[in-house]
């Protein structure tokens, strides 16, 4: 069985958007994708990329976040957000990964004692399964549809991937 990666709406966007969102199902993970992620995503319109990813993506789990968990409620972040947490904590006996690019949710979800990953974790553990040969190019791709990667954030993570 997979271990689930709960996907928040800024990856999901950021991956399409730069042309690689096939990374997400090519990886070993089950890709869980919370109702109102899926909806926020989808109001993006008919040539969206994270749009047609996911009104046709038939490899992804989508759940519904109809009884969050109080322990989500208790920290202030986006809906999306919250039903993420709420969903790795239902699933907790599955060990899952909960994947946001913002600070503040990452940092929720760890003092939930969550497993939690960013956008360019995930591109470090699909180099580790061989899914992809070079990051760099990834990373200016990421850069140019509209991530902020610091220069020393771009420099640790090539280090980390020996490039």
């Amino acid at each position: 069985m997979s271990t689930p990666l709960i996907v928040d709406s800024s990856p999901i966007i950021c991956l399409a958007k730069s042309g690689y969102i096939e990374l997400l199902t090519g990886s070993r993970f089950e890709i869980v994708v919370p109702s109102l992620v899926a909806e926020e995503i989808s109001n993006g319109g008919s040539e969206d990329a994270a749009s047609i990813w996911i009104c046709s993506e038939p490899d992804v789990s989508f759940v519904s976040c109809e009884e969050l968990q109080s322990e989500a409620l208790s920290v202030q972040l986006g809906r999306g957000e919250t039903c993420a947490i709420s969903i790795a904590l239902r699933r907790q006996s599955e060990n899952p990964i909960v994947m946001f690019d913002d600070y503040q949710a990452r940092k929720a979800a760890r003092a939930l004692n969550l497993r939690c990953i960013g956008t360019l974790r995930f591109l470090l553990d699909c180099k580790e399964q061989k899914l992809i040969d070079k990051i760099e190019p990834i990373l200016k791709a990421l850069v140019n549809s509209g991530l902020y990667i610091s220069d020393s954030l771009r420099d640790e993570v090539l280090s980390l991937a020996g490039e």
